[in-house]
């Protein structure tokens, strides 16, 4: 990644695209492609934010458009228990830190298969 002169830009201009104008996110990341990669305030790429979300639509496009699938967007993922945003992001080759994403899940109430019986 070559940098991105305002970080926390890129992430307010791609997020309002996703939600807003999703038919500009292909212009603009053509025109800036490291975009994808910008982070807000917490660290958090956009792609993160909607694992949270569990928006498996938005997931999908950013994928698409060449944003990465990391071990913390299937950890923001399995806090809520978004069961198909973590199958899109294991399917795009994320690799995910299991015991993190366990405790993220047992945080949430998801019992570990040992508490289910």
């Amino acid at each position: 990644m070559s940098g991105h002169v305002d970080k926390e830009y890129g992430f307010d201009r791609l997020f309002e695209a996703v939600v807003y104008f999703p038919e500009k996110v292909h212009a603009i990341v053509k025109e800036d492609p490291d975009i994808v990669f910008c982070e807000n305030y917490a660290g958090e790429t956009v792609l993160q934010f909607f694992s949270m979300e569990g928006r498996d639509d938005i997931v999908g496009l950013l994928l698409d458009m060449g944003a990465r699938a990391d071990e913390w967007a299937v950890y923001f993922a399995c806090g809520p228990a978004h069961v198909s945003t973590v199958a899109i992001l294991l399917a795009a080759g994320a690799e995910p830190d299991c015991e993190a994403c366990s405790r993220e899940l047992t945080a949430w109430g998801v019992p570990r298969k040992s508490e289910s019986k």
